[in-house]
């Protein structure tokens, strides 16, 4: 498993705003951040869609796409 990186400031990423932990100053200016309508709508899509990829519908996708695969290796000629 890949290390993760750690969050050192108020962070505006792909899929939202992070924040240190126990990083008080910054949860209160990602808040103020986020009262902009626009921005909360904009993030909020963006939160939504990044859930959809880790939906029960999309892993049970991943599942049977690796159990397709496998059978097909399984029966290509050696």
């Amino acid at each position: 498993e890949a290390p993760r990186e750690s969050i050192f400031d108020l962070t505006f990423a792909q899929h939202g705003v992070l924040v240190p932990q126990n990083a008080q100053e910054q949860l209160s200016e990602a808040f103020v951040f986020m009262q902009e309508p626009k921005r909360r709508q904009e993030y909020g899509e963006r939160a939504a869609a990044r859930a959809r990829v880790f939906s029960a519908t999309a892993a049970k996708d991943r599942y049977w796409d690796v159990i397709r695969e496998t059978m097909a290796m399984s029966r290509a000629p050696a």
